[in-house]
């Protein structure tokens, strides 16, 4: 548990929500307000001839209607199994790799797999612009 250790965890918080998409602030500063990171797993996401069509209209959607992750600079997805990152909207969609090997089943049926992975990476300021650096699949 975070409380065990107060001195070293109490700037984290754990994100609870009934929704399907939550947001949370990092990095803030005096100076600069906090990055904005959304997440969600993109089960809603229907609108689109592909992934990335289905994430941008649902997160235009979203936008349009002050949804959950309206205000994301970074937005977190999976359900697509495979590393995706999208920068055209001057914001950065991330879609993570699975951490499973695959479907067998899938890989059967459309021929494509891609490698398992955890995706990390560093969000600050001091990036610039992009505001995340350090990319790393594990």
């Amino acid at each position: 548990m975070l409380s065990t250790n107060p001195e070293k965890y109490s700037n984290v918080h754990v994100l609870l929500s009934k929704n399907l998409s939550a947001t949370f602030s990092a990095c803030e500063e005096e100076s600069k307000k906090g990055i904005i990171i959304g997440i969600t797993h993109m089960h809603a996401g229907r609108s689109g001839k592909d992934p990335r069509a289905k994430v941008m209209n649902w997160w235009k959607g979203h936008a349009l209607g002050r949804g959950d992750v309206h205000d994301a600079d970074i937005l977190v997805t999976g359900h697509y199994h495979h590393l995706m990152i999208d920068e055209s909207s001057g914001r950065t969609w991330f879609q993570c790799p699975a951490q499973d090997p695959g479907s067998a089943w899938f890989e059967e049926m459309t021929g494509q797999h891609s490698p398992d992975g955890l995706l990390v990476f560093s969000v600050s300021h001091q990036f610039g612009e992009r505001k995340w650096g350090d990319l790393k699949i594990l």
